[in-house]
């Protein structure tokens, strides 16, 4: 079984004209802005699962879009809900997405978020996690983005939150930089 387990919503239903980045916005290479919806299909064809997520900036959320999504084609997409933990409805965006729309994880980013990963906020998020036995996907990683110090985007600064929730089922997505190189041990 395939599982693609980062896949941001689609932009549109409909793809109308293209839309690039800036350029040098990440490294040496444009990309697309904009994907409609049989694109994604298309694009998507080839997996079996995908966990459809995106990052939460207080309270604007891409929440609605992932659910729209998940609804049309619920035997592929597992929803994550994204929140940012210093967003004072945090938890009421939780109880409304995990509840009532059964979001299956949850997704947030110190850095772009800009919080510390122990801050008290974020931990009542992990905690409602725990207590559910719900995933949290962290984007760690260095980013083009200036949004908050680069230290809360280092996998260390999660070492604090490992030992604080222990039977968490939290598991960090991007790690380490672009251009970066793993090797199998």
């Amino acid at each position: 079984m395939i599982v693609d387990v980062h896949v941001h919503t689609p932009t549109q239903m409909e793809t109308v004209e293209t839309q690039w980045s800036a350029p040098g916005y990440r490294g040496d290479k444009q990309y697309k802005r904009n994907v409609g919806w049989a694109e994604f299909q298309r694009d998507m064809s080839g997996v079996d699962k995908l966990i459809l997520l995106g990052v939460a900036h207080g309270s604007k959320t891409p929440n609605d879009d992932i659910h729209r999504y998940a609804s049309l084609w619920p035997e592929k997409i597992i929803p994550f809900c994204a929140v940012d933990p210093t967003d004072p409805g945090v938890m009421q965006e939780l109880e409304r997405r995990i509840e009532g729309q059964r979001m299956r994880g949850i997704k947030i980013s110190p850095h772009y978020q800009s919080f510390a990963p122990m801050d008290p906020r974020a931990c009542q998020v992990y905690a409602y996690a725990e207590r559910r036995g719900l995933p949290i996907a962290f984007h760690q990683a260095t980013s083009p983005m200036r949004m908050g110090p680069l230290s809360y985007a280092h996998p260390m600064a999660l070492d604090e939150v490992a030992m604080a929730f222990r039977t968490s089922r939290s598991w960090w997505r991007i790690l380490g930089t672009r251009g970066s190189r793993t090797r199998s041990c």
